[in-house]
């Protein structure tokens, strides 16, 4: 199956030097082009897919889905603009997130607070830029949320995590494999005897982990869909916090054991780095490809916690698994490309850079390869979508460097970039030879700004 694996064989991509004094960006470039004449028509709603396809609703209407619809369709229909699919490509990525996600989002406005989200919608959306950056890829993850979610007969949201995939299997996806969902779900899950432990024992706040489960979707090239999944830990954290670790690389290992999957020592690796740094938390999750288990990434996260405010030196040591990657030709290369994005972010004293990552597990390496994420909540839009555009030009980037702040105006047209803090939620980096930078960008991803987790 196709997929956005960065792994991937390719021409080796050197990291473009910084500039010996790269210019800033003053309050007067704004990096905006001239108006677009080709996105003139994007402006008319008749002209809109969005528009048209929910002229057809489905039977019989559903109101929730109608206003899940209306607050994301218009944001992704955009995304897919600016990202230059054509047209039969975002009736078809459209008509998916109508027909298959939206119907697993639950109620409208939310009432199940996801992990996902700031604000705890289930849905988010993200552009990502690698290589040479002229491809884009639109992507979107959920956290699928049921009837009965939230209730006695489903405190922690698993009925949902298993009606999703296969319903999505059903479609016909190329190459989607269940397999691995099987296993670390199966894995992981929660059985009744622990849910009634869990509610009895156990305090739960807003704030708390009691999902288990979300899915991400990849909109490549030539109409095919790449799905991931993600087992939450942080439910079985709180059954035993100090065996969290262990739990997750003997499930791992099995898993290696029956079909091949991952690599044996890297899995070790970012395991060990997790534990020596007390990095086990209850926000770690478990992430996965639905393709040939044999082939398929695996990705463990962490969050970085404990310190005063996330540094630099920190991120640096999350890079290298505290120097035991340094050497690597990968590793220094990546190292000088997240120095410069940290640099650039670091401009603006309104918000510190809080970070988390991924270590991203393949069978043909011995070392997991780094992605770090890269908060820019409560940073203003405008002076990130900046910052942003610098980094791509930094990159040799040109065309992302000089449409990105038009394009996210235009996807987020509504709002004055000048003025929100909101738009941007998290950049992400990461960095090989055979393909070069990976930056994704992560998106407030509905009409409505909930408020529910920023009082």
């Amino acid at each position: 199956m196709a997929t956005t694996d960065q792994s991937q064989e390719s021409v080796t991509h050197p990291v473009p030097p910084l500039p010996e004094s790269p210019p800033a960006i003053s309050d007067k470039d704004t990096t905006l082009r001239d108006a677009r004449k080709t996105q003139t028509s994007k402006s008319k709603a008749f002209d809109s897919p969005w528009d048209i396809i929910v002229q057809y609703p489905t039977q019989p209407p559903n109101p929730n889905e109608l206003k899940w619809w209306k607050n994301i369709a218009p944001l992704m229909g955009r995304l897919l603009q600016v990202a230059q699919y054509p047209l039969s490509q975002q009736y078809q990525y459209l008509l998916f997130l109508r027909n298959q996600l939206v119907p697993f989002l639950g109620p409208y406005p939310h009432q199940w607070r996801s992990l996902l989200t700031i604000t705890g919608h289930p849905f988010e959306m993200s552009l990502n830029f690698q290589g040479n950056g002229s491809a884009s890829t639109v992507r979107l993850t959920m956290e699928p949320v049921g009837p009965m979610t939230d209730t006695a007969h489903d405190r922690f949201n698993q009925v949902a995590a298993a009606q999703i995939p296969a319903q999505v299997a059903a479609q016909g996806l190329k190459a989607f494999d269940m397999e691995l969902h099987r296993q670390i779900m199966g894995y992981f899950a929660v059985s009744g005897e622990e849910e009634q432990r869990l509610v009895r024992d156990y305090a739960f706040t807003p704030h708390s982990v009691q999902g288990t489960y979300c899915m991400g979707f990849d909109f490549l090239p030539a109409g095919i869909i790449a799905a991931k999944g993600y087992a939450f830990l942080g439910v079985r954290w709180k059954l035993a916090p100090a065996a969290l670790g262990a739990t997750v690389l003997e499930c791992l290992e099995r898993m290696h054991a029956r079909t091949g999957t991952g690599n044996v020592a890297a899995a070790r690796m970012a395991v060990e780095y997790l534990e020596a740094g007390n990095h086990f938390t209850e926000f770690n999750f478990l992430g996965w490809d639905y393709a040939d288990a044999a082939t398929s990434r695996l990705k463990l996260y962490g969050m970085c916690g404990g310190e005063k405010s996330p540094s630099l030196e920190k991120a640096e040591d999350v890079w290298t698994l505290g120097g035991k990657a340094q050497g690597e030709s990968w590793c220094e290369k990546g190292l000088e490309l997240l120095r410069r994005l940290w640099a650039y972010l670091e401009e603006d004293d309104e918000a510190g850079i809080c970070s988390s990552w991924n270590y991203e597990i393949h069978p043909d390496r011995e070392t997991p390869l780094p992605k770090m994420y890269l908060s820019l909540h409560r940073k203003n839009d405008l002076f990130a979508a900046r910052a942003l555009a610098r980094f791509f030009r930094s990159l040799g980037w040109e065309d992302k460097a000089n449409t990105y702040v038009d394009d996210l105006q235009y996807v987020f047209a509504h709002e004055d970039l000048s003025r929100t803090t909101r738009i941007h939620s998290i950049v992400s980096l990461a960095y090989t030879e055979e393909k070069g930078a990976y930056v994704s960008m992560y998106y407030h991803s509905c009409l409505e700004y909930g408020t529910s987790l920023l009082e």
